[in-house]
């Protein structure tokens, strides 16, 4: 197996619903420890995180496999002074603007890399895997989606998988991508998608835990989408912005979708789950289908 590391020699820093995040005594390594409470493996993330480092993307260096306390954790290179981008945003408001766009560049050139296809798995086919089963839409919703995903360009290029400017960081004028653990291949709007719908989703919960999970109000993220949107596209012509925004509303309803059900729920509910679902068709969609 791998080797075997003490826990004690190690300080935590952050811990979230799948992982838990931990530095060393000098802050030159990074290790993060995947809970058993991930649908992902660390085998896989450490995998996609070392291709991401070799086709050139800059993302903090994947550097071993380790044992610890019955879970499996991944070392990376720890980016000493680090800072993300929401909580640049967060701490200064005034700097919206500038690290929106900061942000959408970073975005644009990860999403134009192309991406070794035969290595990492395509995410539209398993949104359309997830589309094909018991999932919660009516049925001239689900025939909705899967006819707007099968008229969509494919692309073979990365997509993150996880969108939020938390994975975004930076020291001085080098900018990072971290959490590699949803990287894909195909439309960047997935992506767009998923932020669209954290931060425009009229949802009491998702609200609360952003307050307490990522100290930010996501009605103040709001005011950073357009600089977002018009510095990824290099345009301000608003009917080609509302013409993707419009797209991107679906595509949020689909990331939602995807979310949720590659969450582990109990039985009891799926129910709940379900209404979710058609309630975020509803809000970014329309009731007429």
């Amino acid at each position: 197996m791998y080797r075997e590391i003490d826990l004690n020699e190690w300080t935590l820093f952050s811990a979230r619903r799948n992982s838990q995040n931990y530095h060393n005594a000098d802050k030159t390594q990074h290790l993060k420890v995947v809970t058993h409470s991930a649908h992902y493996s660390a085998e896989e993330e450490f995998e996609r995180a070392t291709l991401v480092y070799n086709a050139g993307i800059v993302t903090p260096k994947p550097l071993e496999l380790v044992s610890c306390d019955e879970n499996t954790g991944i070392i990376y290179e720890y980016i000493q002074g680090k800072k993300s981008i929401l909580r640049a945003v967060t701490e200064n408001p005034d700097s919206m603007e500038e690290n929106m766009i900061r942000w959408a560049k970073v975005y644009r050139k990860f999403h134009d890399t192309p991406c070794d296809t035969n290595k990492f798995p395509d995410f539209q086919a398993k949104v359309l895997e997830l589309l094909d089963k018991p999932n919660g839409f009516t049925r001239k919703q689900k025939e909705y989606l899967v006819n707007f995903l099968k008229n969509e360009e494919p692309r073979e290029t990365f997509i993150l998988g996880d969108s939020n400017p938390s994975n975004f960081i930076f020291v001085g004028d080098k900018d990072y991508i971290i959490d590699l653990s949803e990287c894909s291949y195909g439309n960047p709007m997935f992506d767009f998608g998923e932020y669209y719908c954290t931060v425009f989703g009229k949802n009491l919960i998702l609200n609360y835990a952003a307050k307490k999970v990522l100290k930010t109000d996501l009605n103040e993220l709001k005011r950073g989408w357009p600089f977002f949107l018009k510095a990824y596209y290099g345009t301000d012509d608003e009917a080609f912005l509302d013409e993707m925004t419009k797209k991107i509303r679906v595509y949020a309803v689909i990331m939602r979708f995807y979310g949720l059900h590659m969450t582990d729920v109990h039985k009891k509910l799926y129910g709940l789950r379900d209404h979710m679902v058609r309630d975020y068709f509803n809000q970014f969609i329309g009731k007429d289908y």
